[in-house]
Parts: C-alpha cells; structure tokens; sequence
C-alpha cells in the first residue's frame, strides 16, 4: 500500500544520462528504465509516494489503480536492489 508521506533517502544517487545511477554508498552502478529514471528523478525531489502516484498517472496516462502497482512495484524493486532506502 502506498504511504501519503512516505519519503526516500536518494541524496547518494547520481545520474550518467537518462539510463544509468550510481550509488555512492555501496559503489554499484545500475541500469534503469524510463518509468524508474522518472521515479527517480521525482524522489530526488522530495515528492513522496501519493504524489508519484499522481504524476504517473498524469505522465504515462494510465488509470490511479495502475499507477498505485506500477508505483509499489518500481520502490520495492528499487529498495530490494539497494538503489534507494
């Protein structure tokens, strides 16, 4: 379930293009897709979780249900891999 006011630590992330982030924690470099880089891009931000809800809805045109899965499936995938906390 998506947290309204959940935040990310992502101040350890830097950008090369629009396919690639690396970690400066843990040294690991990751290639990632379109939908992650804006995901990305927008915690960098400070948006939180309801908030990226919004914006992929509004961004890839898609239904709130989808957007909720696409959300909660690119953060746990993001989190698993280490890429944010």
């Amino acid at each position: 379930m998506i947290a309204s006011n959940k935040t990310h630590q992502t101040e350890t992330l830097r950008f090369y293009g629009d396919e690639f982030v690396f970690n400066t924690t843990s040294g690991m470099f990751y290639r990632i897709t379109s939908s992650a880089g804006f995901l990305l891009h927008h915690l960098i931000k400070g948006v939180d979780d309801d908030q990226l809800v919004t914006l992929f809805q509004e961004h890839y045109d898609i239904d709130r249900a989808t957007a909720i899965q696409d959300v909660e499936l690119l953060l746990n995938n993001l989190t698993e891999l280490g890429v944010i906390v």
